[in-house]
């Protein structure tokens, strides 16, 4: 893009040369934002000439063009089931059986408003019902308030790209809200696929796991990120309802408790009852992040933060750092350097030890935050990216040597439909010129959030076109 007048190197830059500021705004109190400029200026456009055509009166609904529902209403044997470690998998199935199917293309429009299916009684359940005043602490937690609730955009469980042979470790996010909570998920999945116990010596599935390493990933990642935030202890919700919308199924009062002493109990818990956090068109997430902060405890998540009536989810419906904290290190802190800081007598809560996994951030680059060595040198090479208001995930598929001067780093975004391997090789020997760009050309947001971690790098997209 040719714009004249000095270098862009932000969005928000962008959006001021555009003259769109106005439409930003309005596009972020949407109910479903759009992803990107071009989608918001589209739909302008449409509802532009709509307007004048006399075809309505207004904006229309947002098409669901980035990520769309793909489970899409399937019936439940066409999509992807977890299944338990050790049990055969399924994707060699012959063509035309209902084994090998896959989902439809991410860019399939659905209805917001159809059920995934009827909604159903789940009986026979572990445990004890959580009552309505836990519940009631548990939304104040979430949004401060007992009258707000989740969007439908965070009904959905943890499942896999399936869609595409060389990305079926990634989780998939249905559409915009959830994007920190399953990155974070993303992160500890991709260590036990890389770096754990489900970890393969053939280079060829390494990358792409067969369905029973991915679920035995999942529910590993699952339970070490709720034992890590325990006390000796871990708490497990189980959903008594299946199906229908998400105000109709998601009633935390209802939903079953259930405790755990030891780790490896915890686990086999979880792998028996894993279905209930990856359907879908499931309650998973909620039923995790819930269980989550039951096992941490609702009063040490609210003491952790720095502001009492921080919230965990955020006003526009998505994740705050606190809740992306909670799940990377097991402390619902406020922050992303090291350790704790007072500031005029205001003590201020950070990272308090180095991490399985880590965290960069694009913020950092405009010097709006700090994120310290413990989240920038975590134990294995995965970390949760945040790129503005969005969460994904960048990782080595082998560990980095220190003195390292090139190695290469795999993106990879839950929710941007992604088709195609983004491997991109960071350069640190300075012997490689940087790439040529014209004067207003944009330097690419993941390029600046990987400088804040290794500032004189030259990266390599290796023939892939940069995400802008």
């Amino acid at each position: 893009m040719k714009i004249n007048g000095p270098a862009i190197a932000t969005r928000s830059e962008l959006a001021e040369k555009l003259k769109i500021g106005k439409l930003v705004k309005l596009n972020k109190e949407r109910e479903q934002p759009f992803a990107t400029m071009l989608e918001m200026i589209v739909d302008h456009l449409i509802s532009a000439r709509s307007a004048v055509r006399g075809d309505g009166a207004g904006p229309k609904p947002r098409p669901s063009i980035n990520v769309g529902d793909l489970s899409a209403r399937l019936p439940a044997d066409e999509v992807e089931r977890p299944i338990r470690p050790g049990t055969p998998s399924n994707e060699g199935a012959r063509p035309g059986s209902s084994q090998g199917r896959r989902p439809p293309s991410p860019l399939t429009r659905s209805s917001d408003s159809a059920p995934a299916f009827p909604l159903e009684p789940v009986s026979s359940l572990p445990g004890t019902p959580l009552g309505p005043e836990k519940a009631a602490e548990l939304a104040i937690l979430m949004f401060g308030t007992t009258k707000r609730a989740f969007p439908e955009e965070w009904q959905q469980g943890f499942f896999f790209n399936v869609d595409d042979e060389i990305l079926r470790y990634g989780l998939v996010q249905l559409k915009g809200g959830s994007c920190g909570i399953i990155a974070s998920v993303q992160a500890y999945v991709l260590k036990e696929l890389l770096f754990g116990s489900h970890k393969t010596a053939d280079l060829n599935s390494l990358m792409n796991p067969d369905s029973s390493r991915r679920s035995g990933a999942l529910i590993a990642a699952l339970t070490e990120i709720l034992w890590q935030a325990g006390h000796g202890s871990a708490t497990v919700l189980l959903s008594q309802v299946q199906g229908g919308s998400l105000k109709q199924r998601f009633r935390p009062a209802e939903m079953m408790v259930n405790t755990f002493q030891s780790q490896e109990a915890l686990h086999k818990f979880l792998t028996t009852y894993i279905e209930q956090f990856s359907l879908p068109h499931g309650n998973g997430i909620l039923q995790f992040l819930y269980s989550l902060c039951l096992t941490h405890g609702i009063n040490n998540i609210i003491e952790e933060m720095d502001d009492a009536k921080n919230t965990l989810v955020g006003r526009h419906g998505y994740c705050t750092q606190e809740m992306v904290n909670l799940i990377l290190i097991g402390r619902s802190v406020s922050n992303v350097f090291d350790g704790d800081k007072d500031v005029d007598g205001l003590v201020l809560k950070g990272v308090h030890k180095r991490g399985p996994v880590g965290f960069l951030s694009l913020f950092e680059k405009y010097k709006m935050c700090e994120v310290g060595a413990r989240f920038k040198d975590p134990v294995h090479p995965i970390w949760v990216m945040c790129n503005e208001s969005h969460f994904t995930v960048i990782f080595s598929s082998t560990p980095i040597a220190p003195a390292a001067k090139t190695f290469d780093l795999f993106y990879y975004d839950q929710l941007g439909a992604q088709q195609e391997e983004y491997k991109l090789t960071v350069d640190m020997s300075g012997r490689t010129p940087r790439p040529v760009r014209g004067e207003d050309d944009m330097v690419p947001p993941i390029e600046d959030t990987i400088t804040t971690k290794w500032p004189h790098a030259v990266v390599d997209w290796n023939g892939s076109d940069p995400l802008l």
